[in-house]
């Protein structure tokens, strides 16, 4: 493996005397075993340093920096640190370089501390473990034994089930001069794959379906989809939850590193993580630990149904207003040309009607209604007319008989708005809680809004019961599912048809958490499983999860669904204009040709 090697204020580096023991030899099986691929020395000593210089066959290149110095933007945190030190005091005097801005608490660090004495090696893992800072290993020599043998220290927080978050310093091998090996190669145990039924302070509200309490035989039950899944990674990881249900209020975390609510107290630690159908923010990200996704879910809309539609407005329901329109146009044309023809000489309504037809506007509307024409002209313009009147009729007809239909099978009470333009349009209120308003601002949803506690979100979704409320609620899908489901007996809330966002759930940790890894392994695990989905399962119908398509009503018959019949009326007006011209022309030159032939 080659390192990547730094020099960390190389005017504190103590040169030791020869005879130490603790030279490069001792510590190379614990730096290769921490896999890091760069390597950081804090005043070590000249041995070490070259030793290992040599066994990786480098060509020294140094990065020097003092310690309390912060890091620049450009540089990497130390991952892995070998640190060496003679007294309490000197870990003291570094103490500033262990923090967030300098390393990686998930990395491996190696203090050499020559004749330490275990109450200082306590204090040491107690102060690094305040910070979440646990691969870290003492590596010490005995002055009692005559062999002067060199340990490896340790701490496991969990040792067993009467200790939790022990730092008594743990001796896990021994190095063996004469062989010159350690007894073993494990040099980083895990130390929170079994955390013997310590706690884990869990925070939350009432959310269902994420969490939520119900009883059970008068015994008080904490269930939900992420109630349970810490339940079972309890299971796997040997810690004992312990609820606390605060009231439903998330709060918000604000830039000056204050917060409210929920937030409030993982963020000071109060609790260890919270958990409610929690969304992956990166407001949130900054000052606490997330873990990976556990699903996604969709922000949907829950609206109002539809206005009760009376039988007359069924009846003018396949058409939109300005086909209404049209059609009547044309039909109030015809009405108002059979009553002028009444008041002109006989040879119009021998042109257009024909000299053996009598036609009043009974006779148009029992011909558009479908009825029989009992006496045909014997001219070709009106017969051209009449045809294609019948045709006019006809397709309007049968277009406006298949709509009714469609409307009497999907039991259409009325039109219903689709997208949340329309509601815009419609000048709708939108009801949304704080959090999500700040994920929103700047949008067109919050042109109309009001913001409302996530407490009051059931009471404003019931109101969207209602047909007359002119609101709809921002909601997670699964919760819409699940109150659906639970409530299908008395009613079944709406949701529009257009999605807004898609979110990542998560658990929140308090920032730096050790628990984190462990967590997203888990979580890993269970979705490739498909466990995730199976537990989601006992709540929600996982069939509904990934589409929100509601049926789709029948919709108005606009003028361009119905231009083709209007050109068509057109042309035939134009052909039939065209014919009743070539019969005036015809007739006069048969007129012309009687006189010539009686002269």
């Amino acid at each position: 493996m080659k390192f990547l090697i730094f020099f960390i204020d190389l005017a504190l580096i103590s040169l030791a005397k020869s005879e130490s023991l603790l030279n490069f030899e001792v510590i190379k099986n614990i730096i290769e075993s921490s896999g890091r691929n760069s390597i950081s020395f804090i005043k070590c000593n000249e041995d070490l340093i070259k030793g290992f210089v040599i066994y990786q066959n480098l060509n020294l290149g140094m990065f020097i920096r003092g310690l309390k110095s912060p890091l620049k933007i450009q540089e990497n945190k130390i991952t892995s640190a070998v640190i060496t030190i003679s007294s309490l005091n000197d870990f003291n005097e570094i103490s500033s370089l262990f923090s967030t801005e300098n390393i990686i608490l998930d990395g491996h660090f190696i203090i050499i501390f020559e004749k330490a004495i275990i109450t200082d090696i306590e204090k040491i893992f107690t102060k690094l473990w305040k910070i979440y800072v646990y691969n870290v290993n003492v590596i010490t020599t005995s002055s009692s034994n005559s062999e002067n043998t060199i340990l490896l220290y340790t701490f496991k927080p969990f040792i067993n089930d009467f200790s939790c978050e022990n730092m008594k310093p743990i001796k896990i091998i021994e190095y063996d001069m004469k062989s010159m090996q350690w007894h073993s190669k494990v040099f980083y145990p895990d130390k929170f794959k079994n955390l013997h039924f310590c706690p884990l302070k869990v925070g939350s509200f009432e959310k269902q379906p994420g969490f939520f309490t119900t009883k059970i035989k008068n015994e008080k039950i904490i269930t939900g989809i992420e109630a349970d899944l810490i339940n079972i990674f309890g299971k796997f990881l040997n810690y004992k939850p312990i609820f606390n249900i605060y009231p439903s209020n998330m709060g918000t975390i604000h830039k000056n590193k204050t917060s409210t609510g929920l937030l409030k107290r993982v963020f000071e630690n109060e609790i260890d993580v919270i958990i409610g159908t929690l969304s992956l923010q990166q407001s949130r990200a900054e000052y606490l630990s997330e873990t990976h996704m556990i699903y996604n879910d969709k922000l949907v809309l829950v609206i109002p149904p539809p206005f009760l539609m009376n039988s007359l407005g069924k009846i003018l329901l396949p058409f939109h207003i300005y086909t209404w329109i049209s059609v009547g146009l044309f039909i109030f044309l015809v009405c108002v040309i059979i009553v002028t023809l009444k008041f002109t000489p006989q040879i119009f309504h021998d042109y257009i009607i024909g000299a053996n037809v009598k036609c009043n506007i009974l006779e148009v509307w029992n011909l558009l209604l479908g009825g029989a024409q009992k006496k045909i002209s014997k001219s070709n313009f009106p017969r051209f007319l009449l045809a294609k009147f019948l045709i006019f009729a006809l397709v309007i007809r049968s277009i406006y008989q298949g709509a009714i239909f469609d409307i009497l099978k999907n039991d259409v009470s009325t039109v219903e708005l689709k997208t949340i333009d329309e509601f815009i349009e419609n000048k709708f209120t939108f009801y949304i809680y704080d959090s999500l308003a700040g994920r929103l601002n700047g949008t067109k949803y919050l042109q109309r809004y009001k913001r409302i506690s996530p407490s009051e979100i059931t009471a404003f979704e019931e109101l969207t019961l209602d047909p007359s409320f002119k609101g709809v609620v921002f909601d997670y899908f699964t919760i819409v599912l699940y109150n659906n489901f639970l409530n299908r007996k008395k009613y079944s809330l709406k949701i529009c048809k257009e999605s807004l966002l898609t979110n990542q759930i998560v658990f929140y940790f308090t920032k730096n958490f050790y628990l984190v890894d462990e967590f997203n392994d888990l979580i890993g695990r269970f979705k490739s499983a498909g466990l995730i989905d199976h537990i989601m399962s006992n709540y929600i119908d996982m069939k509904l999860l990934n589409s929100i398509d509601i049926k789709k009503p029948a919709t108005a018959l606009t003028l361009e669904n119905l231009e083709g019949i209007f050109k068509l009326l057109i042309c035939a007006l134009l052909i039939a204009i065209l014919n009743f011209l070539l019969e005036i022309f015809y007739g006069n030159i048969k007129k012309k040709k009687k006189v010539n032939l009686k002269n």
